[in-house]
């Protein structure tokens, strides 16, 4: 009896047990967050029936766990339990993670949820391109996967040429700016944007964003390259390069280059691109000393001086028996040259001023002989028919004193001869008219019925007229620069025509030069004298040949009819004739010799007259000598360049002064209109 007793007590006592650990349990009264970052604290509430044990609590993700409670329940209902997820902490685990719970065997889990260090940045600058002299803004947000805002820093940094520069990120916001280097290289930067948070000197949450901009090429500088010296009659090659803020070259940038010489004339403007190089033809007579080069490229202007050296030189050509030394260099031409006529050897002693000329005559017995000049730098050859008793070179100007008598003697004669007639014909037609003073009262006859008032005229030359079969009139257009001895000093109305592509022209054989040929006769065709000098066409009216002293309406009129047939050439082809005209009044000393005309200009005018054709741009400028002579025969437009005064021609007033004449003395006589007698009783 008492062993049932004691066995059912046991048993009693063994389901109070049994019942007591089956209703013990463990449960998350809050579940944790979705999302953890570092830093972050995780805060659960364990929940608990009262029943006493060991409870541990293990934090698992997927790169392992670690246990994070540990503890012997007693009565316990609810327990607050709070961890830091630091980096010491967490020890590197990331991840979806959960919690597992632990109560003397009973395993229990939490809800998944996400543990990370990372943060969401977002950049924008104010430019993708730009140049080092700028600043680059930047602004940027930063929030972590929790949807906090950061609190932290920005670092920006350029390793290619190691730039950083570090702002601070506030409630998720940050700004700033950065500065490249003025000598950075153009091209392509990866920037690289870091965020980050600390706590406790250890980096918690982070984020990286790499960006690219790019850096352009600025102009800095720009340089010319040319020759620092060159001589006259070579060519000389020249460019201009850009340069940007590394001292990169630029190329395919326009650049305007302009060559002044040594009184600063433009004499040559072209617009090339950057890193070509262009030719200039240095003139044989180019102006000795330094020239000027500039040039202007994105608003950098740059110059260079180069020198011209000086250029004695002299040009030697033997025509029949003529030799003739022109000085084509740029200084006085003194040198002695040698003149060999067959074995005979002459020496002269010359001193040519610049643009000079010499005419010298050759003379030797009769024959063909080899003829040679030489000066040491220039030889000229060639087989010459001589005549004359003697071997010689001389002036054709150069007269003994006898000789220059005779001439003299004879020249008065003609002239008081001449001077006889004119007074003789005078007096005679005086003579013959009918004077008032001798009027007998008699009436001029009608005419007849049925006849006409026609005057018969005849020739001066008859059948009486004697005729000279050996008088022989020269023809020449040409005009031929010389030293005159025995010449006038005459008023003259000179024309330059200024070809200024006359050396490209000539290279590509087009049809402009004939029609600068074409163009150059009306010169020939008015009675004018043609000299031709490089690049230059001077046309000279001298009285002389044209047998009257106004030739200066005559010569604006050639002027203008060049302009008009150079510019109709011009619209109809392809390669433009690039021309100036000058005309003006010049003093020259002026002879005529078998048809040509030989002068000597005084003061430099004609040049004068060249500097007039380089202002003018496809048309004609007047200067102000030949302006002052027209008057109001032609109306003009006044221009200046650099106190040099010049005039357009806007129209030529033509005005018929013979016929003005005729009609104001029929007005003047109207006893002839009316066929009255002048004198009635």
């Amino acid at each position: 009896m008492n062993m049932k007793r004691e066995a059912l007590i046991a048993l009693i006592l063994m389901s109070l047990f049994l019942i007591n650990f089956v209703s013990a349990d463990i449960f998350l009264v809050s579940q944790p967050k979705e999302v953890y970052n570092y830093g972050d604290y995780l805060e659960v509430i364990l929940g608990s029936d009262g029943s006493d044990g060991k409870t541990t609590i293990d934090l698992v993700c997927g790169q392992g766990s670690m246990n994070i409670y540990s503890q012997y329940l007693h009565l316990e209902t609810e327990i607050p339990i709070t961890f830091p997820f630091s980096s010491n902490f967490l020890k590197g685990l990331t991840g979806e993670c959960y919690l597992s719970m632990d109560f003397e065997g009973n395993i229990k889990k939490s809800s998944t949820f996400l543990i990370t260090n990372k943060m969401n940045v977002d950049v924008k600058f104010n430019r993708e391109d730009f140049f080092t002299n700028e600043n680059i803004s930047f602004t940027g947000t930063a929030s972590k996967a929790n949807k906090q805002p950061v609190n932290g820093a920005a670092k920006i940094n350029v390793n290619k040429i190691d730039l950083e520069s570090i702002v601070p990120v506030e409630d998720g916001k940050f700004s700033g700016y950065i500065l490249f280097p003025e000598d950075t290289k153009s091209g392509e930067y990866n920037m690289e944007v870091y965020v980050y948070e600390t706590k406790d000197d250890q980096t918690t949450n982070f984020d990286n964003k790499t960006f690219s901009l790019t850096v352009l090429q600025m102009p800095t500088s720009l340089e010319i390259s040319s020759l620092d010296g060159v001589d006259p009659g070579s060519e000389m090659t020249y460019s201009a390069m850009l340069y940007d803020q590394a001292h990169d070259s630029m190329e395919g940038f326009p650049v305007a280059i302009n060559i002044y010489d040594v009184n600063s004339q433009i004499i040559k403007s072209i617009l090339p691109k950057t890193g070509e190089s262009s030719k200039l033809i240095i003139p044989k007579n180019a102006p000795y000393g330094q020239w000027n080069m500039t040039a202007e490229s994105e608003k950098i202007a740059v110059n260079k001086v180069f020198y011209v050296r000086e250029n004695k030189e002299a040009e030697f050509e033997i025509t029949n028996r003529t030799l003739i030394i022109r000085n084509v260099g740029n200084v006085p031409y003194d040198k002695i040259i040698q003149i060999t006529i067959g074995n005979t050897t002459k020496i002269q002693h010359l001193n040519l001023s610049t643009a000079g000329s010499l005419l010298l005559e050759l003379s030797a017995p009769d024959g063909i002989y080899d003829v040679e000049v030489n000066d040491g730098d220039v030889k000229a050859n060639a087989k010459v028919s001589l005549t004359g008793n003697a071997v010689d070179v001389r002036s054709p100007y150069d007269n003994s004193a006898l000789g220059f008598m005779s001439k003299g003697f004879f020249a008065w004669v003609f002239v008081f001869i001449v001077l006889g007639v004119f007074i003789f014909i005078f007096v005679m037609k005086v003579y013959k008219k009918k004077s008032v003073l001798f009027f007998d009262g008699s009436l001029p006859k009608k005419k007849e019925e049925g006849k006409g008032g026609v005057v018969k005229l005849s020739s001066p030359t008859g059948p009486g007229t004697p005729y000279n079969k050996h008088q022989i009139e020269y023809v020449s257009s040409e005009a031929l620069p010389s030293l005159v001895l025995d010449g006038e000093k005459q008023d003259s109305s000179v024309i330059t025509l200024k070809v200024r592509n006359y050396e490209q022209l000539k290279s590509n054989r087009s049809n402009a030069a004939s029609a600068i040929e074409e163009a150059v006769k009306e010169i020939s065709e008015n009675r004018g004298k043609i000299y031709r000098k490089d690049d230059s066409i001077v046309g000279i009216f001298a009285p002389v040949i044209t047998k009257k002293f106004d030739n200066e309406v005559s010569a604006v009129k050639v002027a203008k009819k060049i302009s008009e047939l150079l510019n109709e050439h011009n619209k109809r082809y392809a390669h433009k004739i690039d021309f100036g005209i000058g005309v003006n009044n010049c003093h020259i000393i002026a002879s005529k010799d078998r048809g040509k005309l030989l002068f000597t200009p005084v003061n430099n005018s004609i040049s004068g007259v060249r500097t007039i054709a380089d202002l003018a741009k496809n048309d004609f400028l007047l200067g102000e000598a030949i302006h002052k002579k027209l008057g109001a025969k032609v109306k003009t437009a006044p221009h200046s360049h650099k106190g040099l005064k010049t005039y357009a021609v806007l129209d030529i007033v033509e005005r018929k002064t013979d016929d003005a004449f005729i009609r104001g003395f029929l007005d003047r006589n109207k006893e002839y209109k009316d066929n009255r007698p002048r004198f009635q009783k």
